[in-house]
């Protein structure tokens, strides 16, 4: 499954929520993105348009469906390195004797 990944300066809409009865749908801009969590859900720093602070919300706080699709799509989380590939060259290491 693939998911949205917004950018920083982003305008995203939150999912409703009901606040004393109303539910509302509120915009806030992504300041930026955190690292994934355990359980893969994306976080991102958000301030909505009236206030000084950032707050903190999940992937899953994100209406994808009302918000603008100005984002990337992740890939699979369970994509693997090509076989043979590896991060380390061991023909560069250098050891004293």
């Amino acid at each position: 499954m693939t998911e949205v990944r917004y950018n920083p300066d982003d305008m995203v809409v939150l999912r409703p929520r009901s606040l004393q009865g109303v539910p509302q749908q509120i915009t806030v801009r992504i300041v930026s993105c955190q690292p994934e969590t355990t359980t893969g859900a994306i976080r991102y720093r958000v301030r909505l348009p009236r206030e000084n602070f950032d707050r903190t919300i999940s992937s899953d706080d994100i209406d994808v469906l009302a918000s603008p699709a100005t984002g990337v799509r992740a890939p699979d989380p369970i994509s693997r390195p090509k076989t043979g590939s590896s991060w380390i060259n061991a023909s560069t290491i250098r050891t004293r004797k």
